[in-house]
């Protein structure tokens, strides 16, 4: 199960959290992650931390290995949809 250092509430909705890796803070152009987990329910969150977290480690070693479609994924992903 994933740690729940990684799970930070905002309120009553909860959220997960991640370190970009240093080697990869330029090209997300991000030093944390974020993502709702559109739940307030502790178990339900950490229920769903682990899959968030593994999407975002997936990425992290699509992008190390220079994969074509990693690029057009972590544009997209990590673009602010708040447009800051």
């Amino acid at each position: 199960m994933a740690q729940t250092s990684h799970l930070k509430r905002r309120g009553s909705t909860y959220y997960a959290q991640l370190a970009v890796p240093l080697d990869l803070q330029a090209s997300i152009g991000r030093k944390t992650l974020d993502r709702s987990l559109r739940t307030k329910v502790p178990h339900e969150a950490k229920r769903l931390l682990p899959d968030v977290l593994k999407e975002w480690h997936r990425t992290f070693n699509d992008t190390r290995r220079g994969a074509a479609l990693a690029d057009e994924r972590v544009e997209y992903k990590w673009r602010d949809k708040r447009g800051v």
